[in-house]
């Protein structure tokens, strides 16, 4: 199992504001001082950003949708 960590914004955020922020935490997450702290925790930054983050959510909801489904998983 793998989880992820991202940045999401309202609904109908300007997509030039989503580029922005997005290339800018990119490049926050590639900066060599930030990689050390990310290898101790076990992490690595995989850079999605606009339509690439949302198609990441997208395919995780419908894929754990389906687990929670066939196990008959309820959140009560």
């Amino acid at each position: 199992m793998n989880n992820w960590f991202g940045l999401i914004g309202p609904a109908g955020m300007a997509p030039e504001l989503v580029e922005r922020l997005g290339r800018l935490f990119t490049e926050a997450m590639a900066d060599p001082a930030t990689q050390p702290i990310l290898a101790a925790r076990g992490m690595d930054a995989i850079g999605e950003i606009g339509p690439a983050f949302a198609a990441r959510i997208r395919r995780d909801r419908e894929r754990w949708a389906r687990v929670a489904a066939q196990g008959n998983i309820r959140a009560d």
